[in-house]
């Protein structure tokens, strides 16, 4: 076995480093190295490994080899808890589950490199043993479904107390027994719900019809129920015949329901009525009800379209697991993390508009995918690839509860234990956390800065697919205004592109106002660059009324009854008041804003450094007065930059701060301050007061937004001030 080791490789002690910890890394040498060494198991191995992730070394990259904690490697935090992701994680559980199975001492190799910035990467190789926090053999041509359902097993056993149920009370009993309809697994049949306690299971998976038509004969249609197929007998009680033909994985999610013991499924394709615009827009209205009311949700991760089926159930996955005996230590590569593919765009699914709310809002999910299936629940994650299914949960102060749920009871004042768990680990202490009602804001744009990354067949779905998690933030009525939250309107309108990225209205979205995300291309999402900062909005925006299109052409008016000061007018517009031209705009948009404002005309400078990108991608732009003094930024593309000198820009809210225009502002508009010797110096950065700006075009008098920036509030002049209509 030694001879089948390089010189390097033959002085590691493999075994030794599965249980003992290695505080001195073992250079492995470069990449390119390790690339032409033939003949070594282990750096084969190495090789393997590295070539399976996504990030790879330079050539002259040092590759180092080292340990680390198994279950510690096991860690997953939920990403869409904002700033406070970190704080709602797995680490306590899998932590007393290693204490109570006595496996801390439990090692994985960890293999790294660093980059020419010093970030660095790892990939981890798992030795191959029973127990806990081992690594397990994942069968590439079959999904391990017994292990699937002592997953779920062990969910309905540990995580059913009542401050830790995965599985809680169904949330909307009205609509789940008398408008559900559900696929009978045993007897192949669509039925309607017979109980609101009706245990089912719902699919999330991706149509993909364009693919899925070049693929199949000509003239094939997806299958799905139409109204011709609705039976009802004389005592009204209605079935429906599922198609001839599934879709492959309509029929592997069937298969996988059945093995798992449960007799329902539900899927959108069959079972809402698809020529039927009412049944349609009452299901569609109601997704939050049923994602969030089954018992388990079957992800169809990897799937290109509805007839890819499910890896591990009718095809057989991608990737194989790599593994090799090594002095004795039998060593696996590691698949991806749950966590690196929720997150990631790896997987068609995970890309597409529809299925975020599926997947946020499924209390428990199968995530099927061509490396393994992994499994999620409020209060775990599992994977084939490794033992981590912890029993009884940790019962330390400093745990979250349900750290992996999404749901209203986040964003609300935290029970006394938790306020107590945060003072005791001021770690846990952040400034954020004090005050509660920011909780809102920091979820909401970790939502929405994922969601407008993500893919629409039709790109007028935009706020419908995102509805029912929004209604999950705020279920009253009128609460987004445009996507937007309107208890955070002046906030939330300074969203941005990210850097680097297109964007541009998009002219097939219609009913979206232009201040809205929802109306526009962007190829990166958006982003909220400053939304932590609990200085950024000091309190002063106009008093902005939102107009809505009523049913019946009627034009619904309300107010969002924030501070103003005398940077803004403080009259207040109903749907009376409207001009004609906004009234007939108002029908197109759907949704309008007014206030009174001030306008000043502001030109577009040179870029603030110098990047080699698209016309349409966005950078930041200094902001000049008519003497050419910069007294701010904008964050805009070329193609806006260069298209005139002057431009109109509305005043939206000012901050407290001016940190975000630090150097953008020339020193004559610096605001000063006399020192003790009666000298005046410049205020800092902190003391200055700027204007949150918006970038408009008018048609009439109604403005659209292009794009956002900030200004030194003692360059704006506040005297110009108009009644704006924003659509």
């Amino acid at each position: 076995m030694s001879q089948s080791l390089c010189s390097t490789c033959r002085s590691i002690n493999f075994r030794k480093y599965s249980y003992e910890s290695r505080f001195r890394a073992i250079r492995l040498g470069s990449w390119r190295g390790i690339s032409n060494r033939d003949g070594c198991l282990f750096c084969s191995l190495v090789r393997d490994a590295i070539l399976s992730n996504e990030h790879r070394p330079s050539s002259k990259s040092i590759i180092k080899l080292s340990n680390r904690k198994s279950w510690k490697c096991c860690t997953s935090f939920n990403e869409y808890h904002g700033i406070r992701r970190w704080d709602y994680s797995n680490e306590f559980d899998l932590q007393a589950y290693a204490s109570k199975t006595n496996t801390l001492s439990r090692y994985q190799f960890d293999l790294y490199w660093e980059s020419y910035s010093g970030e660095r990467t790892h990939v981890y190789l798992r030795p191959l043993r029973p127990g806990p926090f081992f690594g397990r053999i994942v069968d590439r041509d079959h999904a391990d479904l017994a292990l699937c359902k002592r997953w779920l097993d062990v969910c309905d056993e540990y995580h059913s107390g009542p401050m830790e149920q995965c599985i809680g009370k169904k949330t909307s009993r009205r609509f789940l027994q008398d408008c559900l309809r559900l696929i009978d697994v045993k007897n192949m049949v669509i039925v309607r719900s017979s109980s609101s306690r009706t245990e089912y299971v719902a699919l999330t998976y991706v149509w993909g019809e364009d693919k899925l038509k070049r693929e199949r004969p000509l003239g094939w249609e997806m299958p799905r129920t139409l109204s011709a197929a609705v039976c009802t007998d004389e005592y009204g009680v209605e079935t429906i015949d599922l198609p001839k033909e599934l879709p492959r994985t309509v029929r592997d999610a069937i298969a996988v329901t059945r093995s798992l013991e449960y007799g329902y499924l539900w899927v959108d394709s069959l079972c809402i009525i698809q020529d039927d615009k009412q049944d349609q827009d009452l299901q569609i209205g109601m997704m939050d009800e049923i994602y969030s009311n089954a018992t388990l949700t079957i992800a169809a991760g990897s799937g290109l379209h509805a007839d890819w089926g499910l890896p591990g159930i009718s095809r057989r996955r991608r990737y194989a697991q790599r593994s090799e005996i090594v002095d004795g230590v039998e060593l696996a590569v590691e698949f991806p993390s749950f966590e690196e593919l929720n997150s990631g765009t790896s997987l068609v699914w995970n890309t597409r508009g529809w299925t975020l709310q599926e997947k946020m809002l499924s209390k428990r999910l199968l995530l099927f995918t061509d490396f393994q299936v992994y499994f999620r629940c409020p209060n775990s994650v599992c994977a084939e690839d490794i033992v981590m299914e912890a029993g009884a949960l940790s019962t330390t102060i400093k745990r979250r509860q349900n750290p992996f749920a999404w749901g209203a009871s986040r964003l609300e004042e935290p029970a006394l234990l938790d306020q107590v768990g945060d003072f005791l680990t001021l770690e846990n202490w952040k400034l954020t956390d004090k005050n509660w009602k920011l909780a809102f804001l920091p979820n909401y744009v970790a939502l929405i800065s994922e969601y407008t990354r993500r893919t629409f067949s039709f790109s007028q779905d935009r706020l419908k697919a995102i509805y029912g998690v929004l209604r999950t933030l705020d279920p009253s009525e009128r609460a987004f205004p445009g996507g937007l939250p309107r208890a955070w309107l002046a906030e939330t309108l300074l969203w941005q592109p990210r850097d680097d990225s297109k964007y541009a209205i998009d002219t097939k979205t219609i009913g979206m106002p232009t201040w809205s995300w929802a109306a526009w291309s962007l190829s990166e999402g958006c982003v909220w660059s400053e939304y932590a900062r609990p200085d950024a909005i000091s309190g002063s925006e106009p008093l902005t009324t939102i107009h809505v299109q009523g049913d019946g052409g009627s034009a619904n008016s309300y107010c969002v009854w924030t501070s103003y000061k005398t940077l803004f007018g403080s009259k207040k517009t109903t749907a009376d008041s409207l001009s004609k031209n906004a009234r007939q705009l108002l029908k197109s948009s759907g949704t309008m804003l007014s206030f009174v404002t001030s306008i000043c005309i502001i030109r577009i400078g040179e870029a603030t450094y110098e990047q080699n990108i698209s016309d349409d991608a966005l950078q930041t732009y200094y902001l000049m007065d008519s003497e050419r003094y910069r007294v701010g930024k904008i964050w805009t593309c070329d193609r806006v930059a260069r298209s005139r000198r002057d431009h109109q820009f509305i005043a939206l809210s000012s901050r407290k701060t001016g940190i975000a225009i630090k150097d953008a502002v020339a020193d004559m508009h610096i605001p000063k301050y006399i020192d003790g010797n009666g000298g005046s110096k410049n205020s800092p950065a902190t003391n200055w007061r700027a204007i949150n700006v918006m970038l408009v075009d008018w048609k009439g008098d109604v403005a659209f937004r292009v794009a956002v920036g900030q200004v030194i509030s003692t360059a704006w002049n506040e005297e110009t001030t108009k009644l704006v209509y924003l659509g």
